[in-house]
């Protein structure tokens, strides 16, 4: 019966309504379907191009793996190399060794420690003397005494290994038809005496290939462009291949890499993902406008019969009257209803609730009561609310609704008439719009707040908003824990404040509380709490970030040093193998005195204490220790950093001039940490002047007495900062280098202001720039604390 009514309803009122007002157009329409269409194009094509870029750029990182894996074979084979070597010198330089059982030791040692090494025999005059094969051997490879080198390759390999007096590397090839193939390290000796060591090309490329590598792409061995070895079938890899040489194997022997096919959009990139999603998400979203439109177009032939209502309407009743519809739209208002809203000419017919005249601060309340008569259930029903007027003037209304039906006694809407009744509501509804707008405003922030007070005796909840209801519901001992926790409770300011932890929860507090009159007139305690746990943790984690920032920047000063630390370790590494070769020499000539002997091993001594003291200082800056403030000595701090700013010196040929003042003696600091400082502070000044003349730096270090302090200053004679960049010279991420991250004088800073010393920087009179760093001076007795 309902549905009935509302279908009459709808064909009483239509013939009344303006269909020009009513029926939409097919612009919109149409115009939906449109964008749903370009952007699903754009989004296709977004995709596409997305998963483009990601396929170049996975061929590109195999690229560079393949690469690194040439040279993880290059330095493989050197070592290997070099190890055989070695292995030639010991028993060619040793006659009685060589048939014998140590010979055959030493073999299954270096056999042991080079995997790849399948068999190691000893030729001369191209026959073999005799041979060793490794346990790891699937198959027996040794080659019996006596037996003559029968392959070619090896023959011309053996010639031109004693020719060159170089160790040299055979094509690959494969023994007595198996289907492993092997490689021929060929070390030559005196005499036509040579070292063949077979290497297993399958195990070697099973040791050196990274996994990650054989999940990307197909590797293969060729020789002369012919593949005999390979990690899968050719179905599984595209035909874009590249090959790359293998030193120091010959030039015949190849790498060749394809990389496998991807399905067309194949990406892990969650941003193409989310592409694709969110353009499945506009689909959908497009798809039920379109059905909302199709909807609304129906429902655009229920119109409003104005006409038939207006001449059942008293044009002089002195109320207002207004009829809506079983939806609650408003179909008609007569002229004392404009009055009194003072509508003038504007239309308000077609409204929905809530209405344009209606109050905010009883809009609720309103939609309520307009629900609860609509629904039928109740047939007369009076209340009242604050109307506001177009011209923004507001009055009270007595509004009371009467059902409208029609000759069969079935309801088509409401008859509402309003009356004026604001002088006898004003002073109450004011009084009620002050308390509910304090209200809304405390309900609508985040942090807990509370009302505390004692009442009958009782401690009670006066108030609480929202977030406090959801944390702890009525329970008035969290209010009386966080204040009972608040450290120095002075009240001299009127109100307690202080940090609390909240232990029932594990949470930060932010608290604060004061005293307050509250409406009953008795005193009450106002507590204001604000939940900081998020602020705290990224407080903690910003810290434990500066901290690896620190480690990570003095890796990265001891990463660019790579080359040149070895360099320096070289030199006494040298000096020993030198020492320990001219001693054997005068040994084994029988030359070698007792006197000569101690000298020999005395240099030997020296070189390697000289290399070990070198290796302390790298491992003792690199290493990651909690900062521990102890009074050091300033000469002590300049002579360990000089250490290691000398070898970067020296590759930018640079010169670092010392200017100690007498008067320093010892400054309060973690000795690493300053280190670190001034190693970055001289490296940038060597940076700064190297395209320069004037390559000299100056580091000077003097008493400020005023200050109780010690003043390291750094000097270049580069180009200078400018001042535009000197402001934002310490700001993180901020660098003047095209390869710089931007974090080395953000964190030289931070270690300045942990030491509580200071970090700035000046133009020098002469031409460059002065870093001056400043730390306290140790005093007798004084304490320090970070």
């Amino acid at each position: 019966m309902k549905v009935l009514a509302t279908r009459k309803d709808e064909s009483l009122f239509q013939g009344l309504s303006r269909t020009e007002e009513i029926s939409p157009g097919n612009f919109g329409f149409y115009a939906t379907w449109i964008a749903l269409a370009v952007i699903l194009s754009v989004f296709v094509i977004s995709a596409l191009y997305i998963s483009h870029i990601y396929r170049t750029n996975e061929r590109n990182d195999i690229a560079q793996s393949a690469e690194l894996l040439a040279e993880t074979v290059d330095a493989r084979l050197s070592t290997t190399s070099e190890a055989v070597s070695r292995y030639s010198f010991s028993i060619f330089h040793h006659p009685n060794w060589r048939l014998s059982t140590r010979a055959q030791g030493l073999a299954r040692r270096l056999m042991e420690s080079r995997p790849e090494i399948v068999e190691i025999s000893l030729v001369k005059d191209e026959t073999v003397l005799t041979s060793y094969a490794s346990g790891f051997a699937f198959e027996a490879l040794s080659l019996p005494a006596g037996q003559k080198l029968a392959m070619q390759d090896t023959l011309e390999t053996l010639k031109r290994a004693h020719d060159s007096e170089t160790a040299l590397f055979s094509n690959p090839y494969f023994y007595k038809g198996n289907s492993t193939p092997y490689i021929n390290l060929i070390v030559p000796s005196t005499n036509n005496e040579a070292i063949i060591a077979r290497i297993s090309l399958a195990g070697f490329m099973h040791q050196v290939t990274p996994s990650s590598l054989l999940d990307r792409a197909s590797l293969s061995l060729k020789v002369n462009g012919k593949k005999f070895i390979s990690t899968s079938s050719v179905a599984q890899t595209t035909e874009e291949s590249f090959d790359i040489l293998l030193p120091p194997l010959p030039p015949a022997v190849t790498l060749s890499v394809s990389p496998f096919n991807r399905p067309f959009l194949f990406t892990k990139d969650l941003s193409t993902l989310s592409i694709l999603g969110l353009g499945t998400a506009l689909l959908v979203a497009f798809l039920g406008l379109a059905g909302f439109q199709i909807r609304q177009r129906r429902t655009s032939r229920h119109l409003l019969a104005e006409s038939v209502i207006r001449r059942a309407m008293s044009e002089s009743i002195a109320s207002g009257l207004r009829v809506t519809d079983m939806r609650g739209m408003i179909v008609y208002v007569n002229r004392a209803f404009r009055d009194l809203f003072r509508l003038g000419n504007k239309q308000i017919a077609g409204e929905m609730p809530p209405y344009s005249y209606w109050s905010e601060n009883e809009r609720d309340e309103y939609l309520k009561l307009a629900r609860d008569v609509t629904d039928g259930e109740n047939l007369r029903r009076q209340f009242e609310t604050t109307v506001t007027r177009p011209d923004g003037t507001t009055f009270i209304a007595s509004i009371e609704l009467n059902p409208l039906t029609d000759d069969s006694g079935n309801q088509i809407g409401w008859l509402e008439m309003v009356s004026d009744i604001t002088e006898a509501k004003k002073i109450a509804d004011e009084l009620a719009r002050g308390r509910e707008r304090i209200t809304k405003v405390l309900d609508s922030i985040d942090s807990a707040v509370s009302v505390l007070g004692k009442r009958n005796g009782e401690t009670i909840l006066l108030y609480t908003n929202p977030t406090y209801h959801n944390l702890w519901g009525d329970d008035p001992s969290p209010h009386q824990k966080l204040v009972s926790e608040i450290p120095n409770k002075d009240a001299s300011s009127g109100t307690l404040t202080g940090i609390i932890h909240y232990l029932p929860e594990d949470k930060w507090f932010d608290v604060r509380e004061r005293e307050l009159v509250w409406t009953d007139g008795l005193t009450a305690e106002l507590q204001i709490a604000t939940d900081i746990t998020e602020r705290r943790k990224n407080e903690e984690l910003v810290a434990q970030q500066e901290k690896k920032a620190e480690l990570s920047s003095r890796l990265i000063t001891m990463g660019e040093m790579a080359s040149s630390l070895a360099h320096e370790l070289n030199q006494p590494l040298g000096a020993i193998t030198n020492y320990a070769s001219a001693a054997l020499t005068l040994m084994q000539m029988g030359k070698l005195s007792e006197s000569d002997c101690a000298q020999a091993f005395n240099k030997v001594s020296n070189q390697a204490e000289r290399a070990a003291a070198i290796i302390k200082r790298i491992r003792s800056f690199a290493k990651r220790t909690a900062p521990e403030m102890t009074p050091t000595p300033v000469q002590k701090l300049i002579d360990e950093t000089m250490e290691l700013a000398l070898i970067q010196a020296k590759k930018r040929d640079a010169t670092v001039k010392l200017d100690i003042s007498p008067e320093v003696s010892s400054v309060v600091c973690d000795a690493v940490m300053i280190e670190q400082l001034l190693l970055n502070l001289l490296k940038n000044a060597m940076e700064a002047a190297e395209p320069c003349e004037n390559h000299e730096i100056t580091l000077t270090v003097k008493p400020l007495e005023a200050e109780h302090q010690v003043a390291f200053e750094i000097s270049d004679h580069g180009p200078g900062i400018p001042a535009d960049v000197k402001a934002k010279l310490f700001e993180p991420f901020f660098s003047t280098k095209a390869e710089g991250m931007g974090i080395g004088l953000n964190i030289c800073r931070s270690i300045a202001e942990m030491h509580q010393g200071r970090l700035r920087v000046e133009d020098n009179p002469g031409g460059g720039t002065i870093f001056i760093l400043t730390l306290p001076a140790y005093t007798e007795g004084a304490a320090f604390q970070a």
